[in-house]
């Protein structure tokens, strides 16, 4: 983890920065509780936000709308799924200046690391129940406010995150990784 991406893939256009905090997916209830539990809290703690939860039934975005969506915020959230991991986290490194919202890694991860500070906004978990659960909310609803407040800020940490994920997330990347990996066990 993360998932690895082709860059080639994605057709990202520069837009207007005109969403604070973008999320799209599906509501989970058997996967991990920081999901529902953060996203009720970006929807409850920042209004120019667009959050937008598929139930069974309902049609996700179309690739280029959600593409587009990721492009106008300045934040897009990436919480965890069934687990920690998700394509997400890579592909808002590719969007133009998209800061990246996601949860401390509880899995083994390669690099290069998200860092909180440095190249993502990480929030805390605890692993209770079974799950792991958003730790600290008052916390981490004053770190985004405070980026918010410095888009110069959440550019950089943008900036950083897209030069990691070319540089160790994409498919290419990750092959090399395995094959140094490989050649130095054997």
């Amino acid at each position: 983890a993360p998932v690895p991406i082709r860059p080639e893939s994605y057709d990202f256009r520069i837009l207007p920065k005109d969403i604070d905090i973008f999320y799209s997916g599906a509501r989970r209830v058997k996967g991990v509780g920081d999901r529902f539990e953060v996203t009720e809290l970006v929807r409850d703690n920042f209004k120019n936000s667009v959050l937008l939860e598929k139930s069974r039934g309902d049609s996700f975005l179309s690739t280029q709308s959600y593409l587009d969506h990721v492009s106008r915020a300045r934040i897009a959230l990436s919480p965890s799924g069934f687990v920690w991991d998700s394509f997400r986290h890579c592909e808002i490194g590719l969007a133009n200046r998209t800061a990246l919202l996601a949860p401390r890694p509880y899995m083994e991860v390669v690099g290069p690391f998200l860092k909180d500070g440095k190249n993502a906004i990480l929030y805390e978990t605890e692993f209770r129940d079974g799950k792991y659960h958003l730790k600290g909310a008052r916390e981490l609803i004053a770190k985004i406010r405070n980026y918010l407040t410095h888009p110069a800020e959440l550019e950089r940490l943008a900036e950083e995150w897209a030069h990691d994920v070319r540089a160790g997330h994409t498919v290419t990347a990750r092959a090399k990784y395995i094959v140094e990996s490989m050649e130095k066990a054997f």
